[in-house]
């Protein structure tokens, strides 16, 4: 029933690619699902859903840029198939740019 519950969150909610992750990755963890069981209650290819995973795999950093839709879910793939300095090199003016926004509420 809980499987059943956050498969319909997942249809229901616009998530970015890093919940949508996090979302496949508890049913892969606590309930036992594969990939290709988690695709069919989603109604998404195994690839899809194998990919999403894998940005779960990334560094923090790219994460949080891919989170807040900095980057896109390929170059994020792309940056993360660098060596750990060069992806510092490639992610680090983004990174400061966004630690100097000032958010408004």
């Amino acid at each position: 029933m809980l499987t059943t519950a956050l498969v319909e969150n997942l249809q229901r909610k616009a998530l970015n690619p890093i919940e949508e992750a996090k979302a496949y990755e508890l049913l892969h963890s606590k309930f036992g699902l594969a990939d290709v069981q988690i695709a069919s209650k989603v109604a998404k290819t195994r690839d899809h859903v194998a990919q999403r995973r894998r940005l779960l795999t990334f560094s923090q950093e790219l994460q949080e840029l891919v989170s807040r839709d900095t980057i896109s879910t390929s170059v994020a793939e792309a940056i993360a198939s660098a060596s750990r300095e060069t992806q510092d090199q490639i992610i680090e003016p983004e990174w400061k740019h966004l630690d100097n926004l000032v958010v408004f509420v």
